[in-house]
């Protein structure tokens, strides 16, 4: 709840009410994200003991990937600081336009695998007729369309 304008005040709201020190992002059009990138950027925002931590500043997986951890304190200061329209409806952009403020680590793989899509675009339900295609139908795609995806970063997650 909140406005469809400020994320970033409902993202901190709802983080308020638990007061996390983590909060892992991952966003609604990233529904075949997977759990293991997720783990490995967590370690990297653990080991690295950073502020923030993630896969999309500058994108180092396919779109869809996309994974954000950052500290409770970070949000906070975001929160109270950001001005922007752009930094509130998008949560993050201060945290990682701000390495004066914030401490910031990139997740990369040494193979960029950046060249296909894993996300579902937000007009998707106009054009698919207001339902999602199978997530297995997606994987069976995503395998003839990139048959040369790296590896390290193929889906794990089981799905239905």
């Amino acid at each position: 709840r909140g406005s469809e304008k400020d994320v970033l005040d409902r993202y901190y709201k709802a983080a308020q009410k638990y007061q996390p020190e983590t909060v892992v992002r991952i966003t609604g059009d990233c529904p075949i994200i997977d759990p293991h990138l997720v783990d490995n950027v967590i370690e990297l925002f653990q080991e690295k003991n950073v502020d923030y931590a993630s896969n999309t500043k500058p994108p180092t997986f396919p779109d869809g990937l996309d994974t954000e951890v950052f500290s409770f304190a970070a949000l906070k200061v975001t929160h109270e600081q950001a001005t922007e329209s752009i930094e509130r409806e998008h949560v993050t952009p201060f945290i990682w336009s701000n390495p004066e403020i914030f401490s910031v680590k990139k997740f990369s793989t040494p193979r960029l695998a950046r060249p296909i899509e894993l996300s579902i675009p937000s007009f998707s339900s106009e054009i698919l007729g207001g339902g999602f295609p199978s997530l297995g139908f997606l994987v069976t795609d995503l395998v003839i369309i990139a048959p040369n995806f790296d590896k390290s970063t193929k889906l794990e997650t089981s799905l239905p």
